[in-house]
């Protein structure tokens, strides 16, 4: 995964990701048009990027995701 491949992809939405057992938000969720999810996670004093987050860390955080923004579609 680089970077670079999100260059003129069009952001879709942007989701905080929110951790139950952390009581608070440890991330962000942006998923790009032709590309996909993007998860960036704070945990403890690790920054993560994943583009699927481990099915381990969802359950170990019990992990929602708020959205903060959504394109809307036109018509």
């Amino acid at each position: 995964m680089f970077f670079s491949d999100l260059i003129n992809k069009e952001l879709l939405s942007l989701s905080a990701i929110y951790s139950k057992t952390e009581e608070g938000v440890i991330g962000l969720a942006f998923y790009f048009n032709g590309y996909g999810n993007i998860n960036i996670i704070n945990l403890g004093d690790e920054i993560n990027v994943y583009k699927h987050i481990p099915e381990d860390i969802q359950h170990e955080e019990d992990i929602s995701f708020i959205e903060v923004i959504a394109k809307q579609n036109e018509s």
